[in-house]
């Protein structure tokens, strides 16, 4: 089965990208399963079709660490890559934080690379997406203020168009 997401934006898009830079960077776009909440960033609204089995959660991305090592290797390759973490212990706590969609606490700032609580929850949402990218999915599930967003993550062909 195909899920249909909603991405808006203020200015057209042909493709997702999966570069790094700018204010923040999540390595593709957010989206919805509802049009009015994607409507509420923009008038240019945008439909992404993907397989059911591409879009990961918080369950898988615990099953892929815990059982597939090529993918687990991947995902703290990712980690060791945006964070500071070095230890064994460090890649597990910020795994954690990450996986379960969960804030980073203060103490856990500096391991994000953040000065505060809104650029450590940036940078866990853009952590979450290179995980589960580096765990073989096109997009991971998000909580945020509209309930359940998915982060579709770019630089893999995933088709986006204008509606």
């Amino acid at each position: 089965m195909k899920t249909t997401l909603y991405h808006g934006s203020k200015a057209k898009l042909t493709e997702i990208l999966a570069e790094t830079g700018g204010y923040v960077c999540f390595g593709g776009v957010f989206a919805s399963q509802n049009k009015a909440n994607a409507a509420s960033f923009g008038d240019c609204i945008h439909t992404i079709e993907i397989d059911d089995q591409e879009i990961g959660n918080t369950q898988d991305l615990w099953y892929t660490y815990d059982n597939v090592p090529a993918e687990r290797r991947a995902m703290i390759k990712a980690i060791k890559a945006m964070t500071t973490a070095k230890t064994k212990a460090q890649v597990e706590a910020v795994f954690e934080i990450v996986a379960d969609d969960k804030d980073p606490s203060e103490d856990m700032f500096s391991v994000f690379r953040a000065a505060d609580f809104a650029e450590a929850s940036w940078k866990a949402q853009a952590l979450r997406g290179a995980i589960a990218k580096a765990a073989g999915f096109r997009a991971i599930e998000m909580s945020d203020e509209f309930g359940t967003s998915y982060l579709v993550l770019g630089g893999i062909n995933t088709k986006i168009e204008m509606i």
